[in-house]
């Protein structure tokens, strides 16, 4: 793995919620998203009059992704419901209302939101696959460590304490290791408790 990659897949990684689940980058600012949402309304209003529905619909569901990719799956989720209800209130007619006249604009509402909260999936899905990848990186890179370390020792049993803390935290419980003593007499006496 190349190091630009590692360091992707490490940053990626770190997209979490407290609760361990994948979600935007702890550091990320959320205000990219609330800035592609703010633009999208005002070239929204722009357009109105000058194209037809549809097209302004798309510009919504353009900033329903762009705001996917700062935000978590709850935000997103949130906002484009509050997006598409503030659309048909502004823009589908009949105008300041929240009835749709035609069934074509519920069809495009419909579609508006199932495609937004679609990519939103996406992008939640994104993020805990780049959350698996990195912890497997983790774990390749901690078990090749320990394997270059057994390459490098004289007596392969001083592992096994590495191997018990290892093993530790992948299970999530105290490890203990049966190991095959190369004494014959030690062996014997084992045999004879068993």
């Amino acid at each position: 793995m190349t190091t630009a990659h590692h360091d992707a897949v490490l940053l990626l990684a770190a997209m979490r919620t407290a609760n361990g689940e994948p979600a935007r980058h702890p550091n990320a600012p959320g205000w990219p998203g609330l800035l592609a949402w703010v633009v999208a309304w005002a070239l929204m209003l722009a357009l109105d009059g000058q194209v037809d529905l549809a097209n302004q619909a798309l510009v919504l569901i353009l900033a329903a992704a762009v705001a996917a990719i700062w935000w978590g799956p709850a935000l997103s989720a949130a906002s484009i419901g509050l997006g598409v209800l503030a659309f048909n209130f502004a823009f589908v007619p009949p105008r300041g209302t929240f009835a749709v006249d035609l069934h074509h604009h519920g069809l495009l509402l419909v579609a508006m939101v199932s495609v937004s909260w679609i990519i939103t999936a996406l992008m939640a899905r994104l993020r805990r696959l780049a959350h698996e990848a990195g912890e497997h990186a983790r774990r390749s890179d901690e078990l090749r460590r320990f394997g270059d370390a057994l390459r490098e020792t004289e007596d392969p049993l001083s592992g096994q304490a590495q191997l018990r803390q290892i093993l530790g935290r992948r299970s999530g419980r105290d490890v203990v290791l049966l190991v095959r003593s190369s004494d014959p007499a030690a062996e014997a006496t084992a045999a004879r408790c068993v």
